[in-house]
């Protein structure tokens, strides 16, 4: 990965510099070593780690990201000249730390995109070699072999940052759909991390309780309340601030809302484009409004209409779920 000078008819040597400095900004000195694969076994894992641990943050992952792009078109330039050869291998290397970046983190936007086609196939060969296909997403939580893929990581804080960014992303995609689930799914897992910030495997141990609560509690029928108005009726319960608590017949009420809310969304988002129809969303959300009203519930009385506008929007997230059969 070191570049020399550029002499008369000496192809300019790839863009390598910047990366190199990237990475030494963040105290990581040994990433020459580490990209032409000159440490022990087990201090080429301790670098991995740490070059993982700068590019963990999204801003500094795209940093890696624009810098080693730069660096893979120049060599894509520069090849197939004999005096390119020298920065074929940290390439493979990096475009394989890109690769780690891209499962762990799960970041689908890590890819070689406009890299050069000379160098994109002596990467893609390579990372083919190791088993690593970047044509394929990388796996999800709610996938068969997902534990396996966690299985496979060395340590502790791999394996806890594995299902942190998995957890992340899986709350982050459902969360619109099933606010009253995963809103407190969220809280629970920023709770974890700064619990057991500095331990590890305990870590681990925390976030594998959550990864079982997202595939294996997955969101059910609350009871007395339907399954497609349950994600309606736990949207309201998180609303409720802490510290008030519900009678029993306001619960009750709630829950009846709720089932009643159902076929009322049906019916309204069977009219075509109705959500590209202001009057009629508003029309909606104001029936909402008054139905909350008429509840009976305390808390529902002064949040009416902010809490109408909520469950209209979860409506609209849930459609396909609303009209399925």
């Amino acid at each position: 990965m070191q570049t020399a000078e550029a002499s008369s008819g000496t192809p300019k040597a790839p863009a390598s510099r910047g990366l190199a400095a990237f990475f030494r900004q963040h105290k990581v000195e040994q990433i020459y070593d580490w990209a032409a694969q000159k440490l022990s076994a087990e201090d080429d894992y301790i670098v991995f780690e740490l070059l993982m641990d700068v590019i963990a943050d999204p801003k500094q992952r795209e940093t890696f990201n624009v810098l080693l792009t730069l660096f893979l078109q120049a060599l894509n330039t520069v090849m197939p000249d004999p005096r390119a050869v020298q920065y074929e291998f940290p390439a493979k290397r990096l475009a394989w730390l890109k690769a780690q970046a891209r499962e762990r983190f799960k970041d689908a936007t890590l890819d070689l995109g406009s890299a050069g086609e000379k160098v994109k196939r002596l990467v893609n060969e390579h990372l083919v070699g190791l088993g690593i296909d970047l044509k394929v997403p990388p796996v999800e939580l709610l996938q068969a072999n997902f534990t396996k893929k966690v299985e496979q990581e060395r340590s502790g804080r791999a394996k806890a940052s594995q299902m942190e960014h998995a957890l992340r992303k899986h709350i982050t995609v459902h969360l619109d759909e099933d606010p009253g689930f995963y809103g407190p799914l969220s809280e629970k897992l920023e709770a974890v991390i700064k619990k057991y910030k500095d331990n590890w495997d305990e870590q681990a141990k925390q976030l594998s309780l959550l990864v079982d609560e997202a595939k294996t509690k997955k969101p059910t029928a609350e009871d007395g309340v339907t399954a497609k108005a349950s994600p309606f009726y736990r949207a309201l319960v998180v609303k409720v601030p802490d510290g008030t608590k519900l009678t029993a017949a306001e619960t009750a009420n709630l829950k009846s809302l709720c089932n009643d809310l159902v076929p009322l969304f049906i019916e309204e988002l069977q009219a075509p484009g109705f959500w590209n129809n202001p009057v009629k969303v508003s029309g909606l959300q104001g029936e909402v409004t008054n139905r909350l009203l008429y509840t009976g519930v305390d808390i529902a009385l002064s949040n009416a209409e902010p809490w109408a506008r909520d469950l209209v929007m979860l409506a609209k997230a849930r459609t396909n779920d609303l009209l399925a059969p």
